[in-house]
């Protein structure tokens, strides 16, 4: 990642697809800060979905193993294996922000890229909020 602005563009990125897609349901995994202001800026007919599971299993396990339940996976930053390694194992569609030769060649997850940034702009306010 090269900034924080790099940073704040995925992250809008990802509200803009995600309110442009409409599910009745999703599955969010962040950590805290970044979540709380990314359900803020989504769409409130989405249902946000929290899995019930068992406390003593880590919330990285119950986050990983819920994404590979889900219909589709957004990978949120540039390059994420956690989001890669989630979608392949349900093998799911995994939606990408960044075209990158290397990766394609490496995992054999089934990558759908929007790399269409032209509707994303940055608030000063959005990056107090998330200090970046």
């Amino acid at each position: 990642m090269k900034s924080g602005k790099e940073l704040l563009q995925y992250f809008l990125k990802t509200v803009d697809t995600v309110n442009s897609m409409m599910p009745k349901y999703l599955f969010v995994c962040a950590d805290n800060k970044y979540k709380r202001e990314f359900l803020s800026l989504l769409n409130k007919e989405i249902c946000i979905v929290d899995p019930i599971y068992d406390p003593s299993v880590p919330d990285y396990y119950i986050d990983f193993f819920s994404l590979s339940l889900c219909e589709k996976v957004i990978m949120a930053s540039k390059f994420s294996s956690f989001a890669i390694f989630s979608s392949l194992i349900g093998n799911l569609p995994l939606i990408a922000f960044v075209k990158d030769d290397n990766t394609d060649k490496r995992y054999k997850a089934k990558f759908q890229y929007d790399v269409n940034f032209s509707r994303i702009s940055i608030s000063d306010s959005l990056m107090l909020n998330l200090q970046c």
